[in-house]
């Protein structure tokens, strides 16, 4: 935060986009592992928003905080269950941002994206097969459908006929359908 004030003096941006999680079952996670993914994904974000949300009601200018959840958000993702559940949390909580910063200087939105040609899952120790692979999309097609959204203040957006689909059937199907 320091740093950020130090270069720029006003924030007007926040994007909170991290995440991570090994593709283990559960009971297969180490603590550490869990310790970990809550930490980044939830504790890091939340304290992130409190901190810099601050600042931009401070300074009254018109700002924007985006954070990035996940379809995992609403659809159980087999062997990513504490990422799954951190990134309901970031759905949740952004949506109360939302609501509770209404009428404020400060516009808040939640993209939740797909699967990312990134190194996420490569990291997770999961193994993408070649046809899912041609349903993900590339960081800057994200960015690219994300941005107008952002900008109108949207408070959900989610990328792509495919993750849209995903959650439309994550809603009408029962835990567990995978």
């Amino acid at each position: 935060y320091e740093e950020a004030i130090r270069i720029f003096r006003k924030v007007h941006v926040l994007i909170n986009n991290a995440g991570m999680s090994p593709y283990q079952k559960f009971q297969e996670l180490s603590q550490l592992h869990i310790n970990q993914i809550i930490s980044l994904n939830i504790n890091s974000l939340t304290e992130l928003c409190h901190i810099f949300m601050h600042h931009m009601l401070a300074h009254g200018e018109p700002s924007h905080v985006v954070n990035v959840g996940s379809v995992g958000g609403y659809v159980p993702l087999p062997n990513f269950s504490v990422y799954t559940g951190s990134k309901h949390y970031v759905r949740i909580f952004t949506n109360l941002l939302h609501h509770e910063y209404r009428g404020s200087n400060i516009r808040v939105s939640a993209l939740h994206p797909g699967g990312a040609l990134t190194e996420f899952p490569v990291l997770a120790g999961e193994r993408v097969k070649k046809p899912a692979q041609k349903m993900m999309m590339t960081p800057e097609q994200v960015a690219k459908i994300a941005y107008p959204g952002i900008l109108k203040g949207r408070r959900v957006i989610i990328t792509g006929f495919v993750d849209k689909f995903l959650i439309l059937i994550g809603r009408l199907l029962p835990f567990p359908w995978a």
